[in-house]
């Protein structure tokens, strides 16, 4: 009886590009991270440059409604206060000609009283030509500053017209003003002078200015905010700029160039890489700008922690491979014993037999391969159980294998032969080999053990691997 088993092996010599599993996933696993880092570092950059836009633009909004606010508000204020200085200079007008006709002079005293009953700074009495004729103040220093404005022709037009005043608040550098009015006098020709000094240290606290809100703005968190009247950088986070004339500061005149109320502009300032944003109020211009280091400042951070996460999923993968990998080869290793075991009992059942098993040296040109061993075995161990099963005492196997010609690029075909002289089966019984539970020989499972399964299992695994079995036999009595 010969039994032929033709099997299909990849040969890696003809197959050199072949790669281990692990070395690819590997390969992948870098690639996808580099792949990653890229669109990470795309992704990141874009979303915080998107956001420090929208709140770059938010904040200079914000401080145009405020200028706008804190404008409308303190001339509000200043006109207030300039409205109760009038009303002061006319009370004082007043006194001052009621005392006259109760026959009191015009002295220092009666000013002090009236001063001190308006809570004013200081009163100054002018003929129709501007020479002070009395005066009263409890700052002697501003007298000065007074008199030179008392003396404009515009002052002294009051003293013509009776229902005109005139009324101006005077800014000092340090942030102290003071609010002088004048009016008509109504005892003799002349103006009437009344002033109210309002200190640096009161105006800070109770006027609302810009400055005081760009205080609340960090240079390294939020970028260099500017606001500029009338050519002069007058608030500014960057204390530093206050004063400077526009033209002179490099910032601003790019943003002039490149205005644009709605996107940041890319431009640099000093050879540091920027993004700003200019805006125009009523009567201010907005400027802000932000270098990109404050911009992408997270965009490290975000990359590495999308790069730690991907590092613990490859991790995880890899866990779970190489677990599965051990499980595999566990399994084919508790198969190795198990054929190991089967072969150790045919060859046992061979020698209480006396059956002289013989074999040939493979013809194989191609010897690294890729297979499947453990179930190249299980094939040979079934025929060669049943070529020892079915065998006479004192007989023969005689078992071989060489490499033939394949049609397929790196394919190698491989034939093994096992010959016995074991007792054969018909042509006719050929057809049914593969069927289950098929004998030749009815009696056969009482004689010989079989059950009729063992070459159905045979054709079975080889069509799941996708191979070829092909069995021979010639009817004969003695010998195969």
């Amino acid at each position: 009886m010969t039994q032929k088993n033709i099997w299909r092996w990849t040969s890696l010599k003809k197959n050199k590009k072949s790669v281990p599993t692990e070395k690819k996933f590997w390969i992948i696993s870098i690639a996808v991270g580099i792949c990653l880092v890229v669109l990470s570092v795309c992704f990141f950059s874009n979303a915080d440059k998107e956001k420090k836009e929208a709140n770059l633009l938010d904040t200079v909004n914000y401080v145009k409604v405020q200028c706008s606010t804190y404008t409308h508000y303190n001339e509000s204020s200043e006109s207030k206060s300039l409205l109760r200085a009038i009303e002061g200079t006319r009370q004082v007008s007043k006194n001052i000609a009621a005392e006259i006709e109760n026959e009191k002079t015009l002295d220092n005293q009666l000013l002090k009283e009236s001063a001190e009953q308006l809570w004013l700074t200081g009163i100054a009495i002018l003929d129709i030509d501007g020479t002070i004729v009395c005066e009263y103040s409890t700052n002697e220093s501003l007298l000065p500053e007074i008199k030179e404005c008392a003396e404009k022709e515009i002052v002294l037009d009051t003293a013509i017209y009776d229902e005109k005043v005139y009324a101006k608040r005077i800014n000092h550098n340090d942030g102290a003003y003071i609010d002088m009015a004048a009016c008509t006098r109504k005892d003799a020709p002349g103006v009437v002078v009344t002033y109210y000094y309002t200190s640096a240290e009161y105006a800070t606290n109770y006027t609302l200015t810009i400055q005081r809100l760009l205080n609340g703005y960090r240079k390294d968190r939020d970028g260099t905010i500017i606001v500029a009247d009338e050519g002069v950088i007058i608030a500014s986070n960057n204390t530093g700029l206050i004063g400077q004339s526009t033209t002179d500061y490099e910032a601003i005149q790019k943003l002039k160039d490149h205005a644009d109320s709605k996107h940041m502009m890319g431009l640099t300032i000093n050879g540091v890489r920027c993004h700003g944003v200019m805006l125009k109020q009523r009567d201010h211009y907005i400027y802000a700008y932000v270098p990109d280091s404050i911009i992408f400042q997270t965009l490290l951070q975000n990359v590495i922690m999308c790069l730690f996460i991907y590092l613990i999923v490859v991790a995880l993968i890899w866990m779970i491979y190489r677990k599965s990998q051990k499980n595999i080869l566990i399994i084919e290793k508790e198969k190795e014993q198990k054929y190991q075991k089967s072969l150790l009992e045919a060859a046992k059942k061979a020698d209480e037999r006396e059956i002289k098993v013989e074999h040939k040296t493979p013809e194989i040109i191609h010897k690294d391969l890729i297979g499947s061993p453990i179930h190249l075995k299980r094939l040979l161990m079934n025929i060669l159980s049943n070529a020892v099963k079915y065998n006479k005492d004192y007989g023969k196997i005689y078992l071989s294998s060489r490499e033939i010609p394949s049609d397929q690029d790196g394919v190698v075909m491989l034939e093994f032969i096992c010959q016995d002289t074991g007792i054969g089966m018909s042509e006719e019984f050929q057809k049914h080999l593969f069927e289950l539970f098929a004998q030749e020989q009815k009696g056969g499972a009482s004689k010989f053990g079989g059950t009729g399964l063992g070459m159905p299992i045979d054709m079975k695994l080889l069509v799941k691997i996708i191979a070829e079995l092909a069995g021979k036999n010639k009817n004969r009595e003695d010998k195969g």
